[in-house]
């Protein structure tokens, strides 16, 4: 058996695949680490920004609620809203209701004058409540 024969050495010296694959591998990671900095990084600046905006936010909220403590009363303006919708839903079925007698009075009294046949009595009888 002929004895094993030496690699030969590389035109590129000691450039070679493998080192190529630990050279993308770590080119990967360098970018991998780049892109978690930029994101920590990113997120830093948010939070700080959303922190300058809520202690904004919360000092125009106390300034209007001391020129004005009703404000942000959103459920009292809901409760008024659903009141005066229900007095206006009663006052109708009370008016309903008042027509509905008159109505129903003038047809009998018609009802009357043509079944009795009172031909005395004027047909334009005004009838008030």
């Amino acid at each position: 058996m002929p004895p094993p024969s030496k690699p030969k050495p590389s035109v590129f010296g000691d450039l070679d695949d493998d080192n190529s694959k630990d050279l993308g591998a770590q080119l990967r990671e360098k970018k991998e680490q780049d892109r978690r900095e930029r994101q920590v990084g990113s997120q830093i600046c948010i939070t700080r920004q959303f922190l300058l905006t809520s202690i904004k936010i919360a000092a125009e909220r106390a300034k209007v609620l001391a020129e004005d403590a009703t404000a942000y009363d959103y459920d009292g303006v809901y409760d008024d809203m659903k009141q005066t919708a229900k007095q206006q839903t009663e006052k109708k079925a009370a008016d309903r209701a008042r027509r509905q007698v008159r109505e129903i009075s003038f047809f009998l009294i018609q009802l009357f004058l043509v079944t009795h046949r009172f031909t005395h009595i004027s047909p334009n009888i005004s009838i008030t409540y």
